[in-house]
């Protein structure tokens, strides 16, 4: 039991060395293709980055009632939707997504030109709706 209990104490000490050393495990390889999908997802994060500050330019135009931000915010993610689409060209689900986000958003501008906030408001929730259901087939494609 004496020797149980030593042992137990020395393992214990010798963890605690190497963890206050800050001795850490040898980082690992990448497994193959792992670069090309950490860049693809930083590309789609990019993208991403530049449609929710449009969005969120967007709802600021909303609650104050400045169709001309609604508007140049909604034409600003157009842009940026039909650049990311060349990206993402080979995911058929994808562009079907990317069909529904773009007939929201026109709907978004062609109300914020009529100066209709109740128009605005339906193609925000619409728009929304589209990528909620695209970030669902970009995160699980087999689904």
């Amino acid at each position: 039991m004496r020797c149980g209990f030593a042992s137990l104490l020395a393992g214990t000490l010798v963890m605690s060395a190497i963890s206050a050393s800050g001795h850490q495990a040898p980082p690992q390889r990448p497994a193959p293709g792992d670069a090309e999908k950490r860049d693809s997802q930083d590309k789609a994060s990019l993208w991403m980055q530049l449609k929710l500050g449009a969005t969120q330019k967007i709802l600021e135009g909303m609650t104050r009632g400045d169709y001309e931000l609604v508007e140049k915010h909604a034409k600003a993610m157009q842009s940026v939707g039909h650049l990311e689409g060349w990206m993402r060209s080979d995911l058929p689900e994808y562009k079907a997504q990317l069909r529904a986000f773009d007939h929201a958003n026109g709907a978004l501008v062609r109300a914020a030109q009529d100066r209709n906030l109740d128009g605005v408001t339906i193609a925000y929730a619409q728009l929304t709706i589209s990528c909620v259901q695209c970030h669902k087939v970009v995160r699980d494609p087999a689904k």
